[in-house]
């Protein structure tokens, strides 16, 4: 039976919920500076909650969304907005992240994505053809993640711009005597998963918030 003992190295469980807390006060501290006409279009929302899968066993965590305008956005401006997710699981894995999507100069700018940092584990079934459901292998890792996407408005429905995404794998944990523990599979340890494009995107607005996606 695989036991997790994952050995956190860059950061502690401790110290990541306090940085994600105290960003996400900050964010809606920052917010409540809008101007007073719209106050009604800010909201900060938090709920605790608890589940459970095969994978993680129980976890408990938090989950909260502030909703905001900058200030001097004009009314017809979207509502920007950050997530906090954060969760703590019996198998000692640990969810937590912060997705975003904000707009600026009345849309002419949007950017969102998502900052995260993780612990969890993984299964790993081989390399090939051949590799088999049967002979899966359970590793630890943990990682951050920075997800960016900033885009600037072309016309009303069309939007173009970069993206940017980073993870850096480190593997903490393998099973004894499994494929990941000899050295002969490429990436064993971990690694850098990072890249830049430009893409382009139409928007079909229904709301608010929500929007009808199309990659070009």
């Amino acid at each position: 039976m695989y036991t997790n003992t994952l050995k956190v190295k860059s950061i502690s469980v401790k110290k990541a919920a306090i940085l994600f807390v105290i960003f996400f006060i900050a964010i809606q501290c920052y917010s409540a500076k809008s101007d007073t006409s719209k106050t009604e279009q800010n909201s900060i929302t938090g709920l605790p909650f608890v589940f459970f899968t095969p994978e993680t066993r129980w976890a408990a965590g938090i989950a909260g969304i502030s909703t905001f305008k900058f200030k001097n956005e004009p009314d017809s401006s979207k509502a920007s907005q950050f997530q906090l997710g954060f969760a703590y699981t019996q198998e000692k894995q640990l969810l937590s992240y912060l997705p975003f999507q904000l707009f600026l100069k009345n849309n002419k700018y949007w950017l969102y994505g998502e900052l995260g940092y993780y612990i969890y584990t993984y299964q790993f079934y081989g390399v090939g053809n051949n590799a088999r459901q049967s002979q899966a292998e359970i590793y630890g890792v943990t990682y951050p993640r920075i997800r960016i996407n900033a885009l600037q408005q072309l016309t009303p429905n069309i939007y173009t711009g970069f993206r940017y995404w980073f993870e850096n794998f480190d593997v903490t944990e393998v099973e004894p005597n499994g494929l990941l523990s000899d050295n002969t599979v490429v990436g064993n340890n971990g690694g850098i998963t990072s890249g830049l494009h430009v893409f382009a995107l139409t928007v079909a607005n229904s709301g608010v918030f929500g929007k009808n996606t199309y990659w070009l």
